[in-house]
């Protein structure tokens, strides 16, 4: 600004010669006095021009470091928000997978109890078991423990009465009276039982499928079918959380 007043005034002085050189008929020095004060007077300007210019600069800059800084405020925001919700999807599903685990643990446990249980005799509250069906019953299950013929896939009801020496009609009935199911169930309980002390045991000798034709399943899926049925867990399942 001291640069830009003493010019002014010294454009004040060249115009005040300037009279008087157009008084005087000086008209060189007019002349040249005049260039003077047009390029003084230009300087000014660009003096002037030059500091808006700056000031204009220096005000983008500071504009542009703060837009700056408000985006970089807002990308920390964002990136804490997702941080924080994926951590609450993690407890979430910590949580959950914990809580299954439990689940799957109980079951576990309660396939294991089931599994070293005898059948026991179910009595129907329409008409109680006969002396004749439950004799019947614990001679087949006598001959299914001593012998373990469930474990023959290519076993039947009928070759079992021929072995009892029995009416086929008779076996089925005492089976179905005194447990509540057919046959097949009846002898898939005694395979998917010993299934589960198999693998409750640690055992790492067969396959699950060796281990379903080992009970006496001929197919593999039928024998995860039966184990899914009445455990709540397939064989997979089971081993997984033991």
């Amino acid at each position: 600004m001291k640069y830009t007043d003493t010019a002014n005034e010294q454009n004040e002085i060249r115009a005040i010669k300037m009279r008087i050189f157009a008084g005087t008929g000086r008209t060189e020095d007019l002349y040249n006095l005049a260039e003077e004060a047009i390029s003084v007077q230009d300087s000014i300007r660009s003096a002037e021009f030059n500091a808006k210019l700056d000031e204009l600069h220096t005000r983008y800059e500071v504009d542009k470091i703060t837009a700056q800084k408000e985006r970089n405020r807002n990308y920390f925001l964002v990136a804490l928000a997702a941080l924080l919700l994926l951590a609450g999807i993690l407890a979430r599903y910590i949580k959950l997978y914990r809580k299954n685990k439990e689940a799957y643990q109980e079951l576990v446990r309660k396939s294991q109890e089931w599994a070293q249980k005898q059948n026991d005799l179910k009595e129907p509250d329409e008409k109680p078991v006969s002396k004749t069906d439950r004799q019947l019953f614990e001679n087949l299950q006598k001959l299914f423990q001593n012998e373990s013929l469930y474990k023959n896939p290519e076993i039947n009801i009928n070759e079992l009465a021929s072995q009892m020496n029995v009416n086929r009609t008779y076996l089925s009935q005492a089976v179905n009276r005194c447990t509540g199911k057919n046959f097949s169930s009846f002898i898939n309980e005694y395979r998917i039982k010993e299934a589960v002390l198999h693998l409750s045991s640690g055992a790492k000798k067969y396959s699950l499928e060796g281990l379903a034709l080992d009970v006496g399943f001929n197919d593999r899926r039928t024998f995860y079918d039966a184990f899914k049925k009445m455990t709540g867990l397939s064989p997979s399942e089971f081993q997984n959380h033991l």
